[in-house]
C-alpha cells in the first residue's frame, strides 16, 4: 500500500505525518529493491523537509532523514547520502538526541566504506559501538541503522581480508533475535565470503547461489545482490572462468559513483583471457568519472589499466596509472587490489614501476607486507636505488663485473690487494649481499652498468 501512494496525495496528510509518511513509501521501495522509483521520490522529498533543524523530540525528521540516507546507501551513492547523514549527526549532537547520534554514526560508517575510506568507517564503527555501550543498546536488534552499518562491517573485513572479523560478523547477525530474511542474505553473504578467503571457493559459491537464485533473492537487498554477483564473477575468474564470469555480468551496471564497479569486473576478466584492449575499453567510463569514482574500487581499476598498458607496450600510461593506483591503495585494504589477477602479471608491473619510479618501492613494500605468508615472498622488492659509492669504489664496482680476479684488478688500478678486498667488502654490505656474483647482479639490477660512464 505505501509503494502505491503518489506524493501528490501525501501532500494531503499534515507536516509531521507528511514525513513519516514519505520515509515509510521509501524504505518500502528499498525493501523490495524498486531503487529508482525510490530515488526519484527522494529528489523530490525535500519539499517535506524543515528549512531549521531538526528539533529535539523531532522523530519524524530524523526518520525521514535516515530513509533519504538509506536510499543513496542502498543504490550505492554515499556522495549524496552523506548530506542526510552529517544533518542527523550535527542536529543530534545540538539537541543531545543520543539514540540519533547512535544511528548517525552507523549510517556514517557505510557511506564511508562505500566511499572508500575503511580508516575512517572503522572509527565510524567504534563510536557507535560506544554509543549503543553508553544507551545499554542491545546487540541482539537490528534496525535500518543497523543493518547498514553490518554492510560496513561486511565491507571492512572483506577488503582487509580479515577471517576473524567476518567471524564475528556472522556470529554478530545469527545472534539478532528479530532478524529477518534481508539480515540473512547478509549472514550468507558473510559466510560465502569467509569461505572464498579461506580457499574454500566451491563452498563459497554454493552460498552465493543461495542468494542469487534461491529463496533468498526475493528478499535481499540489491546492494547484497551485487555484492554476491560481484563475488562469484571474482571467484569464476580466479578459477580462469572469465568468459562465464563476463556472461554473469553481461547487462549489469554501475553504480553512479562506481562504488558496484562492472568495470572493474569485466577488465579482470579481459587480462585473464589477455585482452587487454577490451580490459581498457571496460574501465573508459570509470576514467570519465574518475574524480567522483568510489576510491574502494578506483585503485584497483587503475592497477588493471596499468597492467593492460604495459602488456600493450604503452609504459609511460601504464607508469602513470600504476603509481596512481599505488598511492590510492591503503597497504591494509588490498582484497580487490589482487583478487583473481595472476601472480606474475602483478610481479611483472611491480617490478617495472619499482625500476622506474624508485618512490614506488616503499609502496610496493607496504602492500606486500598484508599479504599471506606463502604468496609475500615472490612479491617482496628491494630497494632500487644505488647506495652512495666512494670513487674508489666505483673503480672497483665496475671491474667487479669482469673476469679479472681480486688481485688482477689491484694491479690494473694500481692499488694494494688488501684494499681493493676492503672496498669490496663495503660494496657488499652497502648493497646487503655476501658475494662477488650478488653484488654484480644487484649492480645491475639497479642501474649502475648501464649509467654513462
Amino acid at each position: 500500500m505505501l509503494r502505491s501512494l503518489e506524493l501528490t496525495r501525501i501532500s494531503e496528510f499534515g507536516h509531521g505525518v507528511r514525513r513519516l509518511v514519505v520515509a515509510g513509501v521509501l524504505m518500502a521501495h528499498v525493501r523490495t529493491n524498486r531503487l529508482e522509483a525510490a530515488l526519484s521520490i527522494a529528489k523530490k522529498a525535500t519539499r517535506f523537509q524543515d528549512d531549521d533543524t531538526l528539533a529535539p523530540g523531532n522523530n519524524a525528521g530524523f526518520i525521514l532523514e535516515t530513509a533519504l540516507a538509506t536510499v543513496y546507501l542502498a543504490s550505492g551513492i554515499p556522495i549524496h547520502a552523506m548530506p542526510h547523514v552529517r544533518r542527523i549527526r550535527e542536529d543530534a549532537e545540538d539537541s543531545q538526541e543520543p539514540e540519533w547520534i547512535y544511528r548517525a554514526h552507523a549510517l556514517e560508517a557505510s557511506v564511508l566504506a562505500q566511499s572508500g575510506d575503511f580508516e575512517a568507517a572503522d572509527a565510524a564503527l567504534e563510536r557507535m559501538r560506544v554509543e549503543g555501550t553508553v544507551l545499554r543498546r542491545s546487540s541482539d536488534s537490528a534496525g535500518i541503522a543497523e543493518f547498514v552499518a553490518l554492510t560496513a562491517e561486511f565491507q571492512v573485513a572483506f577488503t582487509r581480508q580479515d577471517v576473524a572479523r567476518m567471524d564475528e560478523l556472522i556470529l554478530h547477525i545469527e545472534n539478532i533475535v528479530n532478524a529477518d530474511a534481508m539480515l540473512s542474505s547478509l549472514s550468507l553473504l558473510a559466510k560465502a565470503t569467509r569461505a572464498i578467503l579461506l580457499g574454500n571457493s566451491h563452498e563459497g559459491l554454493a552460498y552465493l547461489a543461495k542468494i542469487l537464485s534461491g529463496a533468498e533473492r526475493q528478499f535481499a537487498l540489491r546492494l547484497v545482490l551485487q555484492f554476491a554477483l560481484h563475488l562469484q564473477a571474482l571467484v569464476h575468474i580466479g578459477r580462469g572462468e572469465y568468459e562465464l564470469a563476463l556472461r554473469e555480468i553481461e547487462g549489469e551496471s554501475s553504480s553512479e559513483t562506481h562504488f558496484a564497479c562492472v568495470g572493474y569486473l569485466r577488465a579482470t576478466a579481459h587480462i585473464r583471457g589477455q585482452q587487454y584492449v577490451e580490459a581498457l575499453q571496460a574501465t573508459n567510463a570509470c576514467m570519465r568519472i574518475r574524480s567522483r569514482h568510489s576510491l574502494w574500487t578506483l585503485g584497483p581499476v587503475l592497477l588493471r589499466r596499468a597492467i593492460a598498458n604495459l602488456k600493450l607496450g604503452n609504459p609511460t600510461q601504464a607508469l602513470l596509472d600504476g603509481v596512481d593506483a599505488l598511492h590510492l591503495i591503503h597497504p591494509n585494504d588490498t582484497a580487490l587490489i589482487f583478487m583473481s589477477l595472476l601472480e606474475h602479471d602483478i610481479v611483472q608491473l611491480f617490478e617495472f614501476l619499482a625500476n622506474e619510479d624508485i618512490t614506488c618501492v616503499p609502496l610496493i613494500n607496504r602492500l606486500q607486507e598484508n599479504r599471506e605468508p606463502s604468496t609475500a615472498q615472490s612479491f617482496q622488492f628491494l630497494d632500487t636505488r644505488l647506495p652512495k659509492l666512494t670513487k674508489r669504489e666505483i673503480e672497483i664496482a665496475n671491474q667487479l663485473s669482469t673476469a679479472r680476479t681480486l688481485t688482477q684488478i689491484s694491479t690494473h688500478l694500481g692499488v694494494a690487494t688488501g684494499t681493493v678486498k676492503s672496498q669490496a667488502h663495503g660494496i657488499y654490505k652497502k648493497l646487503g649481499v655476501g658475494k662477488r656474483s650478488e653484488a654484480v647482479a644487484e649492480l645491475g639490477r639497479r642501474g649502475f652498468y648501464s649509467q654513462p660512464k
